[in-house]
C-alpha cells in the first residue's frame, strides 16, 4: 500500500451534499452578534489538496463553497481585513503529529500535492500562513498574537472540516472572548449531517452562524457604508451632505414618521433589522449608525 493510499484510510472520500439549507434551528441561535470589518480577521482553514482531494466525487460542493470562501476573501481585501490561511507541514514527526496520528494517520506528505493551498484561493502576499499541528487554529500558532496586535476581536471562519477544526477553532475562539462568526455556507465537512452537527453547536453554544450573503452586507460597514449612510439621510432630508455631523439631531433635519419609515423599509429591504422605535429612541446620526452596523432590534440601551 502506498503513502498516498495510507492517508485515506483515516480521511474519508465525501459524497455530495447540499449546503445552502443548512441553518441552525428556529430557536437555536443565542447571539446577534454582526461582523465588523475594523474588527474582524477572516481565517481559511486547511484548503490544502491533501483535504480537498478527498472531495472527488463532491466537485460541486468543493466548487460552491471554494467559490464563498473567494467572495468573503475578496470582500476581506477590499475592507482591510486581514486574511490568515493555516495549513498543515508535511511530513510531520510523531511528536509533532501526536494523537492526530491514532485517529487520522500519518497524515500529509511534504509535496505541494499534499500541502498546497488550492490555486482557486492562493493566498496573495499581503495574506499570514500559519503551520497548523492541531484541530483549532489557536493550537500552538501566533493566531491570538496576530488579533491582540492588530486589535481585533472577531474571528470569520471558513474551510475545512466544519465538525472538526471549523468548530474547534470557534470553540476556542469563545474560550478567549472572541466573538466567531461561523460561515456555515462557506464550510465543508465529511456528511450533511456532520456539517448540521456544528453548525447547531456553534449557534446555540460558542459562535454566530452566518451566510456569506450576510457577512458581505456586514464587512461593507466601513468608511464606505458611512459616506452611503449620509448621502441617504441628506438624500431623503434634502439637506447637502456637508450640512451632516455626528451630532445633527434628527429633530433639526425635519424627518418626520413618513420619511424616517421610509429609510426603514429601505434598510429592512437591505437585510438591515432595524425598527422604527429604534431610530425613534436615538436623537443624532451618531446614535442612528450603531444601530444600523449591529442590527439591533428592540429599544436602544
Amino acid at each position: 500500500m502506498t503513502r498516498r493510499d495510507t492517508r485515506q484510510v483515516g480521511l474519508p472520500h465525501i459524497a455530495p451534499y447540499e449546503i445552502s439549507h443548512l441553518r441552525p434551528a428556529p430557536d437555536g441561535d443565542r447571539v446577534s452578534w454582526r461582523a465588523d470589518p475594523a474588527r474582524s480577521v477572516l481565517l481559511i482553514l486547511d484548503m490544502q489538496r491533501y483535504f480537498t482531494d478527498a472531495f472527488t466525487s463532491a466537485a460541486s460542493l468543493l466548487t460552491e463553497v471554494t467559490d464563498n470562501i473567494d467572495a468573503l476573501r475578496r470582500q476581506a481585501h477590499e475592507s482591510g481585513i486581514p486574511v490568515v490561511y493555516t495549513a498543515h507541514p508535511g511530513d510531520q514527526r510523531p511528536a509533532e503529529r501526536g494523537l492526530l496520528a491514532d485517529f487520522w494517520g500519518p497524515g500529509l506528505r511534504d509535496s505541494p500535492e499534499d500541502t498546497a493551498i488550492i490555486s482557486a484561493l492562493a493566498p496573495r502576499p499581503e495574506d499570514i500562513v500559519l503551520p497548523k499541528h492541531r484541530y483549532s487554529a489557536f493550537h500552538h500558532t501566533e493566531l491570538a498574537n496576530l488579533l491582540d496586535e492588530a486589535g481585533r476581536d472577531q474571528i470569520i471562519v471558513t474551510g475545512l472540516h466544519a465538525h472538526l477544526g471549523c468548530l474547534m477553532t470557534v470553540q476556542d475562539a469563545f474560550s478567549r472572548d472572541i466573538q466567531a462568526f461561523l460561515a456555515g455556507d462557506a464550510v465543508a465537512d465529511f456528511s450533511s449531517g456532520h456539517h448540521v452537527m456544528a453548525v447547531e453547536y456553534v449557534a446555540a453554544r460558542c459562535g454566530a452562524v452566518v451566510t456569506t450573503a450576510e457577512l458581505a452586507k456586514d464587512l461593507t460597514g466601513g468608511p464606505a457604508g458611512l459616506d452611503a449612510f449620509r448621502a441617504r439621510i441628506a438624500e431623503i432630508a434634502a439637506v447637502p451632505v456637508a450640512e451632516l455631523r455626528d451630532d445633527t439631531r434628527i429633530d433639526d433635519l425635519g424627518l418626520d414618521s413618513i420619511r424616517v419609515m421610509t429609510l426603514v423599509d429601505r434598510w429592512n429591504d437591505e437585510g438591515i433589522e432595524i425598527t422604527f422605535a429604534d431610530l425613534a429612541e436615538a436623537p443624532t446620526l451618531a446614535d442612528w449608525w450603531p444601530l444600523l452596523v449591529t442590527g439591533t432590534k428592540g429599544s436602544v440601551r
